[in-house]
C-alpha cells in the first residue's frame, strides 16, 4: 500500500467513523484496520517474525512511521467510537462504561501485530525498550525508550 492508498483508506474510515452508533460497528472497523495493517506491513517489510534483527536505520525509521500510523488510525476510530456519535446514541445511552471485550480483543490483536515490528525497530535503532498498549479510551499507543 503506497502513501496515496493509505490516505484513501484513512479517508474511507473517517466517513465510516462518523457513522458509528454502536460498538459492533467499531469492532468491524478495527477488524478492517488490523487486516489492512497486517497486509501493508508484510508487503512493505515482510512478516515480522521472519525479519532479520539487523535492519538498517532508514528501514527501521520507515517501519516505525508505519507502525505509528496504523496505531493512530485505530486510536482515532476508538476515540470516535466512544466520544463521537456512540456517546449520545450507543454505549452512553445504554449507560455502559469502558469498552466491550470484543473491542479490547481487536485492539490487543492489533497491538500484537504492531509489537512484532516495533521490536525490530527497537533493535535497529538501539532503543533500550519499547511499549505498545491498548488503553481506554484512546486506543493503541506506541513508544520507544533510550537510556543515556
Amino acid at each position: 500500500m503506497n502513501d496515496e492508498q493509505f490516505d484513501q483508506f484513512r479517508a474511507e474510515l473517517y466517513f465510516e467513523a462518523e457513522a458509528i452508533a454502536e460498538e459492533g460497528q467499531l469492532v468491524e472497523l478495527l477488524y478492517r484496520v488490523e487486516r489492512q495493517a497486517a497486509e501493508d506491513l508484510a508487503e512493505q517489510f515482510g512478516e515480522a517474525e521472519q525479519l532479520d534483527d539487523e535492519l538498517d536505520a532508514e528501514t527501521a525509521s520507515r517501519m516505525l512511521a508505519s507502525v505509528e500510523a496504523w496505531a493512530s488510525v485505530s486510536s482515532h476510530l476508538t476515540y470516535m467510537g466512544y466520544y463521537g456519535p456512540i456517546r449520545e446514541l450507543g454505549a452512553m445511552k445504554q449507560k455502559l462504561i469502558g469498552w466491550s471485550r470484543t473491542v479490547e480483543s481487536k485492539l490487543q490483536d492489533l497491538s500484537s501485530l504492531l509489537g512484532g515490528y516495533l521490536r525490530k525497530v527497537m533493535l535497529a535503532l538501539r532503543a533500550s525498550s519499547f511499549t505498545i498498549q491498548a488503553g481506554f479510551p484512546w486506543g493503541v499507543s506506541v513508544g520507544l525508550t533510550w537510556n543515556a
